[in-house]
């Protein structure tokens, strides 16, 4: 029972990891509409508008954990330039894989005892 608790997030169809892929995937560079279609298999993607509603609203709580990392990191000069948004949620996502590691939704849910999302 334990384990089904620390992988799924309530009120979701879809599982935690599922998300954390979604936010790696746009953080690689894919749009919005690529990314969750590949998680999901979904038709459409407004759903994945609303997941990083979710996480930007959840984004005070997850840089408190790791204690606010830089908001600039250097960039490559031939990468196309990311919104001050994603700039955000890279920085914050980088900071929190390096303390909670893979699986992220599992281990932040296991070692905190809250929900991911």
């Amino acid at each position: 029972m334990q384990l089904y608790l620390d992988s799924t997030v309530r009120y979701m169809h879809y599982a935690g990891a599922a998300v954390v892929v979604f936010v790696l995937l746009l953080l690689t560079g894919a749009s919005i509409t690529l990314a969750y279609t590949q998680v999901t298999n979904a038709q459409t993607p407004r759903h994945g508008y609303r997941w990083l509603q979710r996480l930007h609203a959840n984004m005070s709580v997850y840089r408190s954990l790791v204690h606010q990392p830089p908001l600039d990191q250097p960039t490559d000069p031939g990468s196309r330039p990311q919104s001050s948004r994603l700039r955000l949620l890279n920085s914050t996502f980088s900071a929190l894989l390096g303390r909670f590691k893979q699986p992220l939704c599992r281990s932040y849910q296991s070692q905190l005892q809250r929900q991911f999302f």
